[in-house]
């Protein structure tokens, strides 16, 4: 079982273990979403909602086991605002995290709405305004080629441990290489790696470009093929003969790619640390799938391309965020703006 795979049954198997005794209407909805992880983040949001109904009495049931679907038909629009406001005054919720919490409440009482258990979603009728975050669209924040390299520099130069800097380096040019999330390359093992070509999971087919198979966001069902530069592969052959060094020195083994200076895969956090220190907090694993999207897009001009890399659901998604139009010819454009035909 591969660790991705691992990860969420251990998380399905804990979520499981949370829900016992819930009201079946409760783990009902829960379970109406696919993701592990999605149904995980939407009942600790929901039970946060419950606990906090209790402790205000707006319910008189003793304890969360004991609620029923009709004891949400008495609460009001106003205590919906009393919650946001409750939110709103702790540290911990941000406006975007408040937003998220109010669209999962929405989803809840459209439930209950379905099932006929209360008349109404009064969540519909809380301020839409209120409690809505404004992204400014069409802009991401990119590291410059200049930051890159003092960044790539510091990696190679900033640490006396040949399998810190190997693996450090790799890391940085696979998700520069790439545009994979930091989550997914966590995930890879070395068996996920093609730097030959191999055969395409999603394409079908032989290549010789060099390539890794990943489980993608959300759906842990499907393994995908991604392309990654030659650079990449390069920075990645390296790391793998100094990683079985590593391994033979420790008496050790390990499926996982990434590793620790304890053999054990490598974490988030320890990536996340890494990149704030080597370069001033300047860059961010994130900002390198960024960097991927607007280089390609730079490159080519072809959004499908781009789409496709990254692997984004929606065109909508890649457009907003690597197409980019230039003021100048905008300018232009609405200057020569005519009623008049010539």
């Amino acid at each position: 079982m591969c660790y991705k795979v691992e990860t969420y049954a251990k998380l399905a198997t804990q979520l499981r273990d949370k829900m016992l005794g819930m009201p079946e209407f409760i783990v009902n909805f829960i379970n109406s979403y696919k993701s592990t992880a999605t149904r995980n983040n939407n009942w600790c949001i929901l039970k946060g909602f419950l606990e906090w109904l209790l402790d205000r009495k707006y319910m008189v049931c003793k304890d969360i086991f004991s609620i029923t679907a009709s004891d949400f038909a008495t609460i009001t629009v106003s205590n919906l605002d009393q919650y946001f406001e409750y939110l709103q005054g702790s540290k911990n919720n941000t406006l975007e995290t408040i937003c998220t919490k109010k669209k999962v409440l929405n989803a809840f009482w459209n439930y209950l709405l379905e099932n006929g258990n209360v008349e109404k979603n009064v969540v519909r009728f809380v301020s839409k305004s209120k409690y809505k975050t404004e992204k400014r669209r069409g802009e991401v924040k990119v590291q410059t080629d200049k930051e890159q390299q003092a960044f790539l520099n510091r990696l190679s130069t900033g640490n006396n441990n040949e399998f810190d800097i190997e693996r450090n380096i790799a890391i940085v040019k696979l998700l520069a290489g790439s545009g994979i999330r930091s989550q997914e390359l966590i995930n890879l093992d070395v068996s996920d790696v093609f730097l030959n070509g191999g055969e395409l999971l999603n394409e079908g087919g032989e290549t010789k470009s060099p390539f890794i198979n990943i489980l993608g966001k959300g759906n842990i069902q499907e393994y995908e093929s991604v392309f990654i530069s030659s650079e990449a592969a390069e920075a990645l052959n390296k790391y793998l003969i100094v990683r079985t060094k590593f391994l033979l020195d420790k008496h050790s083994e390990s499926e996982a790619l990434f590793l620790s200076n304890r053999g054990v895969r490598l974490k988030k956090t320890a990536i996340t640390s890494f990149f704030k220190r080597y370069s001033d907090g300047k860059i961010t694993p994130h900002m390198m799938r960024h960097f991927v999207g607007t280089k390609l897009y730079e490159s080519t001009g072809d959004l499908i391309l781009v789409q496709k890399q990254l692997r984004h659901s929606s065109r909508e998604t890649t457009a907003k965020y690597y197409v980019k139009t230039n003021k100048n010819n905008l300018i232009s454009a609405v200057g020569n703006l005519s009623v008049y035909s010539n």
